[in-house]
Formats: C-alpha cells, sequence, structure tokens
C-alpha cells in the first residue's frame, strides 16, 4: 500500500447504515420464515395425499398397491 492509498476503514463516507443492515436483515428473515412456512405446508401437502393414495389402493385389485408402493416414496 503507498502512501496516497487509505485502508478500507479510513475512506471516508463508505461507512453502510446500522440502520439498513438492519431493515436489510428484517426482510431477510422474513422471506426465510416464509419460506420455511411453505414449505412445512407443502410437506403436509404431500404426506395427506400420500394417505389417500394409499387408502385408494388398498380399495382396489393388488395391481394397484404395487403401483402405490412403486409411486410413493417410503414412510415419513
Amino acid at each position: 500500500m503507498t502512501h496516497e492509498q487509505k485502508p478500507a476503514s479510513d475512506r471516508d463516507g463508505d461507512h453502510g447504515s446500522l440502520l439498513v443492515l438492519a431493515v436489510l436483515a428484517l426482510i431477510v428473515g422474513a422471506v426465510s420464515g416464509l419460506v420455511g412456512a411453505l414449505f412445512l405446508i407443502l410437506l403436509e401437502w404431500a404426506d395427506r395425499f400420500r394417505d389417500a393414495v394409499i387408502v385408494w389402493a388398498h380399495s382396489k385389485a393388488p395391481a394397484y398397491w404395487s403401483l402405490a408402493l412403486l409411486a410413493l416414496p417410503g414412510p415419513g
């Protein structure tokens, strides 16, 4: 570093605002919470769908049982 260059921490006007950082943290936290909630809702929906297919397959011929076994993931 030459004598004309200043370290990044000594530059004037380049300091970020703590308020902006806090607002961005709140926004990112809200978005990640929303994504997590949607994921949980989709897991619940998939579990109910799997249960409905299993009940349907048990009311049909054994060929449908094997179809359900092959098409659905294992127990959750």
